[in-house]
């Protein structure tokens, strides 16, 4: 006997361990964990048979949960004669339960519980449910005991239910024997709870509860080998959303999280439950759509989920604009395996970014190559800078009035030895997203900064340079003493300088990030909302964020004269701007006329090819020297 003794205590407590219950070596209540001394009671007390050890080893083993629930439902009968257990589990709504072991109660019992398990309510422990009572009475039974089971935390799971013939003897059942049979059924319970947890966390992402990558392409797989031997088709819709890191990151993590949640569920909400949909990771998707008949039918999909995605994203408080940018492509028309099709329909998705976004784009074999440039292009930007390949632009600002010179931005350019002048539209984007925006920011804020040096001081007229900056380097803690040293180290005063953020970054909520500006502006270095007007305007950040100059977006220079809508967004910009006492500088002005409505509305400062487009700092100099002789 103190051989079996040892032996269950030693399965009991691997069985514990792995269902995750704190084990006690002083012993404590049955109601929570199994203990030594509890178990010492199974080997000692004539409640459980001595073979209950064959359920142990059954959890231990990993059986199944139904069969382990029925062994021990067999052992209490068997130590209960007269009696007939049955043990009901909570469902997964934790609203209702239905039958789970009770192999000795008839089939048409059975039967008539799952017809009517919906109405079996959840209720505490020693509380009975009138319509299962009666349904035991009309099956020859009565419910004579119960004993809730719980689990480690004290959730309940379910219910120990005896039935009887009749209730005379039912006061003479030990309330602990029941209460340890519970503790045994809830290792088995949350031991399969786990196993479950642990099955979907390897196939379903965390965050949106969509496949993951791995079950994707499992499933890929196994539809390109069931097409192929069946002369049929898949087709892959291969889906990344547009501006999503700019609202990641003006935003912060959790609203970007929330965005992806109901992002997915827009997408699942739009194909179907008929298809895959999954999430790669980051902001990319995937919809797997086996056995295309009409042709028609992918592009359809992706212009509804084009247009679900399209619609504003109201998150936590605040409002978020994105769209979709989607590839199309197939097996076996465009990719021989699972892993060509998933290159041709990713490259498919970046050929939709380069059309303009938010829409869709089949796969084609000019692709490829398109495809193969961009990672050229990656690749050599790697190089650019300590190759000496990327150099400094600046585009005169120029007061209304007089043309008279009072600064410019600096603007960044990439002089490829092959492609010659490489604009910053074809490799900023490329530059963030393979983490190489952090180094270029750092490389113009260097280079700027020693210009703006040279420009000043020594008696000359202001010439403040703009200088802009990435939401992404906002990330750096240190950002601000950062500046204040390559200020330092160029001899460059902070009123010489002017820092540009994109106005989606005034709507983030992190602390740090008003604490930098605020630094920025008590150092004497003015801040400049750039493109303002466009997507995010919410003038209360005016107010809150240390803004200097507000810069409005040529979307609205270029419909100036025209004095419509576009003349009255500029008028009231204007108008808040004066109240705040706020600079406007207006982009985009290249026409004589639109300048002379925009300093008619009040606007006093401008920039755009009408004073000059960007150019070499050399050229700057000749203006600032013409400017100064007149």
């Amino acid at each position: 006997m103190r051989g079996q003794s040892l032996k269950t205590l030693h399965e009991m407590k691997e069985c514990i361990a792995l269902a995750n219950i704190p084990w006690n070596e002083q012993g404590c209540d049955f109601d929570v964990q199994l203990s030594v001394r509890g178990c010492e009671r199974l080997n000692k007390r004539p409640q459980l048979d001595p073979d209950c050890s064959l359920v142990f080893e059954k959890i231990v083993q990993g059986g199944e949960v139904n069969d382990v629930l029925c062994m021990l439902v067999e052992h209490i009968e068997q130590n209960l004669p007269g009696y007939k257990c049955a043990i009901l589990l909570l469902d997964e709504a934790r609203s209702h339960m239905g039958l789970a072991a009770a192999p000795n109660l008839s089939a048409d019992f059975h039967a008539e519980v799952d017809c009517k398990k919906g109405s079996f309510i959840a209720v505490d422990a020693m509380e009975y449910w009138a319509d299962y009572k009666a349904l035991s009475v009309r099956h020859g039974m009565k419910v004579c005991r119960s004993e809730t089971i719980f689990d480690s935390g004290k959730r309940k799971l379910g219910m120990l239910v005896l039935h009887c013939r009749s209730c005379a003897n039912c006061a003479e059942i030990d309330a602990n024997f029941l209460r340890q049979a519970c503790s045994l059924a809830a290792i088995a319970i949350e031991r399969k709870h786990s196993e479950d947890l642990i099955r979907h966390q390897a196939s379903f992402d965390a965050l949106t509860d969509l496949p993951n990558r791995r079950m994707f392409v499992d499933r890929l797989r196994t539809e390109i080998l069931r097409a192929g031997s069946k002369d049929r088709t898949v087709t892959l819709l291969f889906i990344d959303l547009d501006h999503f890191k700019k609202v990641n990151d003006s935003l912060g993590h959790v609203v970007g999280d929330e965005l992806l949640i109901v992002a997915a569920a827009r997408i699942r909400h739009r194909v179907g439950d008929s298809v895959l949909v999954a999430r790669l990771g980051g902001d990319e998707f995937v919809v797997l759509i086996p056995d295309v008949e009409d042709v028609s039918h992918p592009a359809r999909l992706a212009q509804d989920i084009a247009e679900a995605m399209a619609v504003p994203f109201q998150l936590l408080g605040h409002v978020a604009y994105v769209s979709a940018s989607i590839g199309i492509a197939s097996y076996p028309s465009d990719a021989d395996g699972p892993d060509s099709l998933v290159k041709c329909a990713d490259q498919a998705m970046y050929a939709a970014k380069e059309t303009g976004r938010n829409g869709f784009q089949f796969y084609s074999a000019e692709l490829a190559e398109i495809a193969s440039e961009r990672l050229e292009l990656e690749h050599d930007l790697r190089y650019a800078i300590r190759r000496g390949e990327l150099e400094l632009n600046y585009q005169p600002k120029a007061l209304l009035g007089d043309g008279a010179l009072i600064g410019s931005e600096a603007l960044m350019r990439w002089r490829h030895p092959v492609r010659g002048v490489v604009m910053p539209d074809k490799f900023v984007r490329i530059a963030e997203e393979c983490g190489l925006i952090m180094e270029l920011g750092d490389w113009v804020l260097h280079q700027a900064c020693k210009q703006a040096g040279a420009w000043n001081g020594n008696g000359r007229p202001l010439h403040k340079v703009a200088i802009n900056l990435s939401p992404r380097q906002f990330q750096d803690a240190h950002l601000y003493e950062h500046i204040c040293a390559i200020l330092e180290e160029h001899a460059c005063l902070p009123e010489w300088i002017e820092l540009e953020i994109t106005e989606s970054l005034l709507l983030q909520e992190r602390i740090d990030i008003l604490n930098t500006l605020n630094s920025f502006y008590r150092r004497g270095i003015s801040i400049a909302i750039d493109d303002f007007g466009t997507g995010y305007s919410a003038l209360s950040y005016l107010v809150r964020f240390p803004i200097n100059t507000l810069k409005i977006d040529r979307l609205f220079t270029q419909h100036v004269t025209e004095n419509g809508y576009h003349a009255e967004v500029i008028k009231a910009i204007l108008s808040i701007a004066s109240s705040l006492n706020l600079q406007v500088v207006a982009e985009g002005v290249e026409t004589e006329e639109q300048a002379r409505a925009l300093h008619g509305y009040g606007c006093h400062v401008a920039q755009g090819y009408l004073f000059g487009k960007p150019m070499p700092k050399e050229n700057i100099e000749d203006a600032m020297i013409t400017d100064y002789a007149e």
